[in-house]
């Protein structure tokens, strides 16, 4: 059992999740190219590497049919 102290620990390093969450297939759908840039950097600061985008929907659905993500974020 982990002790609040070491609870505390954990969260100041930034090693909640395990690696296999930053693995996982994340496809964005985000219509604007500078939002985009931004939502990657974000994700890949925290970590996340296997990150795929489209533009709009017709984009979204040839992709999620092609690489079944594990996540999907949408505008």
């Amino acid at each position: 059992m982990k002790t609040k102290t070491s609870q505390s620990n954990e969260a100041d390093s930034g090693n909640l999740l395990s690696p296999a969450v930053h693995n996982c297939k994340i496809l964005v759908v985000e219509g604007s190219a500078s939002s985009r840039d931004n939502i990657e950097k974000i994700l890949r600061d925290a970590g996340y590497q296997n990150l795929e985008f489209a533009c709009d929907g017709v984009e979204a659905i040839e992709k999620v049919s092609r690489n079944e993500p594990d996540l999907m974020i949408l505008d």
